[in-house]
């Protein structure tokens, strides 16, 4: 590294110690601010933030994160919360297709009812409930139907400790 700011130098005083000693300290300096420069402009777009940068878009938003909420998680819900608006149920699918693949949604009853069902993504159900219940107006029921597929001997489905034996289907309801 110490040569990058000392080629910069007169080649007189390049051949100086203490301008080399100074060279040095300047080039570790130097490395930490390129490393600010990327982390701040990381950070100022939702997609590339880090936890400093989600922490500041919670911050303006007036958002409280959850003790047990990933980054990741944190993340989307800070999309969802600068995304809020009315939006048809094609955005919504597509808005919480981020958290579980093959997402249906299906109004029931008299329109007091929203049924979704999901093939996977269990475990981000209280993060999608979160963002519904912002979005969905109070008298609306949001019920999650999960669906799973059986794990099978042969090798055609992933054994990851997700799958249930016999293809149990659970229904959750928040």
């Amino acid at each position: 590294m110490q040569g990058i700011i000392l080629n910069h130098y007169p080649p007189v005083i390049r051949n100086i110690k203490e301008m080399q000693q100074i060279a040095k300290a300047e080039d570790i300096e130097f490395s930490k601010l390129g490393a600010a420069m990327g982390r701040v402009s990381r950070d100022m777009f939702i997609l590339t933030a880090g936890e400093q940068g989600i922490g500041r878009f919670e911050k303006l938003l007036g958002i409280v994160p959850g003790g047990q909420q990933s980054l990741e998680d944190r993340r989307i819900y800070i999309i969802s919360m600068m995304n809020r608006r009315e939006m048809s149920l094609a955005e919504l699918k597509a808005m919480l297709s981020a958290y579980s693949e093959g997402i249906t949604l299906k109004i029931g009853g008299d329109n007091d009812e929203l049924i979704i069902s999901v093939r996977d993504g269990e475990r981000h159900i209280p993060a999608m409930l979160g963002i519904l219940e912002e979005m969905i107006p109070l008298h609306v029921h949001i019920r999650f139907n999960i669906r799973k597929e059986p794990w099978r001997l042969d090798g055609t489905v992933k054994m990851d400790g997700s799958r249930l034996l016999g293809a149990e289907f659970k229904e959750w309801i928040g």
